[in-house]
């Protein structure tokens, strides 16, 4: 993992010193006088001139320097003299040194067996990975898992893996800078939640996104990886997967699957673009916009046309299969959100409404039998006496099938199972 680090840097007329929290530093930084120094979180502004400056004494950035030096050389912590360097060759030796740290930190997992990793978040810089179990020692072992730890940029075991796992690498969480190379190697070691998926390209667009297909035919849409961010994937859903075109890494997700997260608005949604479990809140013209933005509107028609052809079902019993409203058909997710045709609508509300007429009539025509069934399997004789003996007279000797043959008339069995008067 990163050494803590000391920055020191002189922009314009000012010393800034940037540093982890430490009382030894601040005080030693509070010996400049007030009026020359101020907090500016996360940095420390130090005057560079000081007005009341002697000729035996030390300047300003003297000063800073040596006890910068000394903290870090006692705290084990890395110097970073910026002194002198422009804000572009800062930047250009932070970026070197980022990217050497990621060499050492590929070289790394080079070595780890596939799938010892696990992509647990991915954020707009960077990416975290989780360490798979306990290596041992033919797998690299604490040697191997110490180099995964001084190349990352943070590490850290969670809470609750703490009491769980006494190995000390266990369940590791490692941070490292999101980088094209990185994905790529990550993918190569089949790291876990990082799908890989062979994909025929079938239309590129000129907005680079792109259309695929697989084995089977099925539409899958790709997204440039390098054009968006990551932090956008919601990895509780686990259906955005990565392939290659023209050696260029894509995200990709099954069209029908991206389509229907939007319209049944799933708690582990494909399609939300935030937020850690993806729950849709989005407004209808926004799935719009989504169909749009992935070139999906002729897939999206003919799909509709499709399922329009399919009859409507209804999974709940009696007495709702008896109303038109407790009908469902598979378009029914889309109305409100997809401009459908009138007619279409109109004849699956007549199917609907056809459907449960069909329901009465047929359970009017085999009511009493029904009636029978129903009561035999729900009471046993005595329960039937108690709750329906006034409809009927019986005798106490008459078997149960008798008494049901006796009450289960046609307007008896109609009222038991509620079924609506003609």
């Amino acid at each position: 993992m990163n050494k803590k680090q000391i920055e020191l840097r002189v922009k314009g007329s000012s010393i800034v010193v940037k540093a982890p929290f430490n009382d030894g530093l601040i005080e030693d930084i509070k010996v400049i006088p007030r009026n020359q120094r101020r907090w500016a979180d996360p940095e420390w502004i130090i005057a560079l001139n000081d007005p009341d400056q002697k000729p035996d004494e030390k300047t300003n950035l003297e000063y800073i320097t040596d006890i910068c030096m000394e903290h870090a050389q006692r705290l084990n912590w890395e110097f970073k003299n910026f002194v002198g360097k422009s804000d572009s060759q800062i930047e250009e030796e932070k970026a070197k040194s980022t990217e050497e740290l990621i060499d050492e930190f590929l070289a790394a997992v080079d070595e780890l067996p596939n799938y010892r990793l696990k992509l647990v978040r991915w954020n707009t810089d960077n990416l975290q990975l989780q360490l798979h179990g306990y290596l041992s020692d033919e797998e690299g072992g604490y040697d191997l898992f110490m180099r995964l730890y001084r190349s990352s940029e943070q590490a850290y075991k969670p809470t609750i893996l703490l009491g769980s796992d006494r190995r000390i690498h266990a369940g590791f969480i490692f941070t490292i800078p999101y980088r094209d190379r990185v994905i790529r190697k990550l993918i190569d070691k089949k790291t876990t939640y990082l799908k890989f998926v062979e994909l025929e390209p079938i239309e590129v667009f000129e907005d680079e996104i792109i259309h695929f297909q697989n084995a089977t035919s099925d539409l899958w849409v790709g997204v440039p990886m390098a054009k968006s961010d990551p932090g956008s994937i919601n990895w509780e859903s686990r259906d955005w997967e990565t392939t290659y075109y023209e050696n260029r890494l894509y995200w990709v997700v099954e069209a029908k699957k991206y389509i229907y997260a939007w319209v049944e608005e799933s708690k582990y949604s494909v399609a939300h673009f935030g937020g850690s479990f993806g729950v849709i809140f989005e407004r209808p013209n926004q799935f719009l916009d989504k169909v749009i933005g992935f070139h999906l509107e002729d897939w999206l028609s003919g799909h509709i046309d499709e399922i329009a052809k399919l009859p409507p079902d209804c999974r709940s019993g009696r007495p709702r299969k008896y109303r038109d409203t407790s009908w469902g058909h598979p378009i029914d997710k889309f109305v409100g959100k997809v401009a459908i045709a009138p007619e279409i609508l109109e004849s699956i509300q007549s199917q609907k409404q056809e459907l449960a007429i069909i329901a009465i009539e047929g359970d009017r025509a085999n009511a009493i039998e029904l009636a029978k069934a129903k009561l035999q399997d729900e009471f046993d004789k005595s329960e039937i006496i108690e709750k329906y003996g006034k409809e009927i007279i019986y005798k106490p000797s008459w078997t149960k099938k008798r008494i049901l043959e006796a009450l289960c008339t046609q307007e008896f069995s109609e009222k038991l199972l509620e079924i609506p008067a003609r």
